[in-house]
């Protein structure tokens, strides 16, 4: 059985927002990263957030943990220009090469 984030639903300002670790590809390495998701704005009192943002923030999860790229596969353009794609300036595609 896979680990999945529920993430966790704080108020920054007037707004809900579900917090979450990711990775992301900085300068050609893998970096966790501290990211957020806005739910929607505060209409109630109190710090507890309401049951639509509840469910608003485990569809956004739930979408997250179903992503069928890992983050492994995030390259820069740059990275993808020097190492697989060699362009003829001819007007031709770009050969891709392995």
């Amino acid at each position: 059985m896979k680990r999945e984030q529920q993430g966790s639903i704080v108020r920054i300002g007037d707004h809900w927002f579900v917090r979450y670790w990711a990775k992301r590809n900085i300068s050609g390495t893998l970096v966790r990263k501290r990211l957020g998701h806005e739910l929607g704005p505060v209409t109630t009192r109190g710090k507890h957030p309401p049951d639509e943002v509840r469910k608003a923030a485990r569809l956004y999860m739930a979408t997250l943990a179903t992503s069928t790229l890992p983050e492994t596969n995030a390259v820069t353009v740059a990275y993808f220009v020097e190492t697989m794609a060699q362009c003829d300036c001819r007007g031709r595609d770009p050969v891709i090469e392995p």
